[in-house]
């Protein structure tokens, strides 16, 4: 590939100023990790860690991004109807309720305008976050306040991306959307978008939208769904082992851990940790024992034994391995039930 070096050095250097473009637009960029698996020749699950972008996987997303976006635009110039990929603003009460947790660490949306916020807002606060401990739990959080990304037949923008118009088109053999526009896109330079087949095809646009959009979130849950199966699985055979984790989500009566050797997440009972009678603040969002004054809080690093593991519901368990506590401890187990 010694032929190609130079190339490649050049795709790297657009994808960063499209990057830097993108960003200076507003678009917003998570760049949260994704469980991936590893798997011997037999098809056993050897492991589950966090999958990695490179350079590689950063100059394919941005050249995708353009792509996608030069197909919307140039057919939406011609007057060509076609299905768009669209992202509409977030749910005003959601962004109240997010920015109501994110306060209690001490974060805040900067608006020029009280209640209205770009996507360069919410990118100014992901940038701000970057290495705190609650910067993951307060990125998914964020994430969870925007509504989801759909198809439709009516370009209404797409927020996350800071784009006026956008569509899928760079991948036709697994998304049927993609194949759609590829198939206006045809019709439209070989002259034929005004075929009674182009038209026909037009006014189905909304019901393949409509249904792509739901086949999509299916395809979501069910992929959710089998990867905490792969886990339970995989955990389940690790029961009684010890692990470094985490803490990325308090509740009432536990907090959820993630795993630093396997991407892995479980839950911690509060009636588990039986060294205190733990009480959940909600101001400052964390648990804190009544006589030690052990507190754990988002992003706290500590240590878990695996439980227990529900494999018909994907449940995974965790129970801390706790450090002697200087002073008095109570003894107290807790009467908060798990919900």
């Amino acid at each position: 590939y010694a032929s190609l070096i130079e190339r490649f050095r050049w795709m790297l250097e657009l994808c960063e100023i499209l990057h830097q473009k993108r960003l200076s637009a507003g678009a917003i960029d998570f760049d949260l990790p994704e469980a991936e698996i590893e798997y011997s020749v037999d098809g056993e699950v050897l492991d589950i860690v966090r999958s990695e972008r490179n350079q590689a996987h950063r100059i394919i997303e941005e050249f995708m991004l353009l792509a996608n976006q030069a197909v919307a635009e140039y057919l939406e110039s011609q007057d060509i109807p076609l299905i768009y990929r669209i992202h509409e603003e977030p749910d005003p009460v959601k962004v109240e309720d997010f920015l109501e947790i994110a306060g209690r660490f001490g974060h805040s949306l900067q608006s020029r305008r009280p209640g209205v916020y770009t996507a360069r807002t919410f990118q100014a606060l992901i940038e701000k976050l970057g290495g705190q401990k609650e910067s993951q739990f307060l990125s998914y959080l964020m994430l969870r306040s925007f509504k989801q990304a759909r198809y439709s037949e009516v370009n209404q923008g797409h927020f996350g991306l800071a784009m006026d118009t956008y569509t899928h088109f760079t991948s036709p053999i697994r998304r049927y959307p993609d194949l759609i526009v590829h198939r206006i896109l045809k019709a439209r330079l070989g002259g034929r978008h005004e075929s009674p087949e182009a038209e026909s095809l037009s006014e189905r646009l909304h019901d393949i939208a409509e249904q792509s959009s739901d086949r999509e979130r299916k395809a979501v849950e069910a992929e959710r769904d089998i990867m905490k199966w792969i886990m339970a699985r995989f955990m389940n055979e690790r029961l009684g082992e010890e692990y470094a984790g985490f803490v990325i989500g308090i509740r009432h009566n536990g907090f959820f851990v993630e795993l630093l050797d396997h991407f892995v997440e479980g839950f911690v009972p509060v009636e588990t940790i039986r060294d205190d009678f733990y009480v959940f603040n909600e101001r400052a969002h964390c648990l804190i024992g009544e006589n030690s004054r052990r507190i754990f809080r988002i992003g706290d690093q500590v240590r878990v034994r695996v439980d227990k593991v529900n494999l018909d519901r994907h449940l995974i368990d965790f129970s801390p391995v706790l450090q002697p506590m200087p002073g008095p401890k109570g003894r107290r187990k807790s009467r908060l039930p798990r919900r």
